[in-house]
């Protein structure tokens, strides 16, 4: 039984589906008995366990799941089979889409976009207009901002900055305290570690066999 939150007659629309705004109907976490949310497609887009909840304007939609403590705020949107869990926060304008996963302590704000089957988690904080697709990981302490994009199997970790109109793709890890920045590209199996700085327009491309 549903005792967290209903479905208001308030709406919008999107192509080919209807979504209703929420609202609480007790009190848990921030969130106070009568408070009125974002916007569902479904109840199943948000769980009735734990202190979740779509805040503002945020909508969530398609197969796409909000549990644990995460906190939808703002205009973000999520939807597809994505799911944000834990204790990650999605806001701003960001959107959250395909099968990607936010968890942990994750943050996803601006206009940074996580799509197909791409994740964020650990302390990781993607922003600002980057994008996070196909099947990247960015965790730990990273942080991936600017117009930086991360694509391909690349994984990025610890306290990895990636910023600018950097690139990273393919197979690459970065991890350590790495800085990338500029137009710089990291790509194929690159593996790039310690205290490096990377910028402007160098490429470092790893095995080509």
């Amino acid at each position: 039984m549903n005792d967290k939150f209903k479905l208001t007659e308030e709406t919008i629309e999107l192509p080919n589906r209807t979504l209703h705004r929420i609202e609480a109907l007790k009190d848990f976490g921030f969130v106070h008995k009568g408070d009125k949310g974002g916007f569902v497609e479904k109840e199943d887009n948000l769980s009735i366990i734990g202190d979740s909840w779509i805040y503002g304007h945020a909508w969530v939609s398609g197969n796409a799941r909000i549990s644990g403590d995460a906190r939808i705020l703002d205009n973000a949107h999520v939807y597809g089979n994505a799911i944000v869990f834990g204790d990650a926060w999605v806001y701003g304008e960001a959107i959250i889409a395909g099968d990607s996963e936010i968890y942990e302590n994750a943050r996803v704000s601006g206009q940074a976009e996580i799509v197909f089957n791409a994740r964020i988690f650990g302390d990781a904080w993607v922003y600002g207009n980057a994008v996070v697709t196909d099947n990247a990981w960015v965790y730990d302490n990273a942080r991936l901002f600017g117009n930086a994009w991360a694509l391909g199997y690349a994984r990025i970790s610890d306290n990895v900055n990636i910023f600018g109109n950097a690139r990273v793709s393919g197979e690459a890890r970065i991890f350590g305290n790495v800085l990338i920045f500029g137009n710089a590209k990291v790509f194929r199996n690159a593996v790039v570690s310690g205290h490096e700085w990377i910028f402007g327009d160098t490429e470092i491309c790893g095995d080509t066999e």
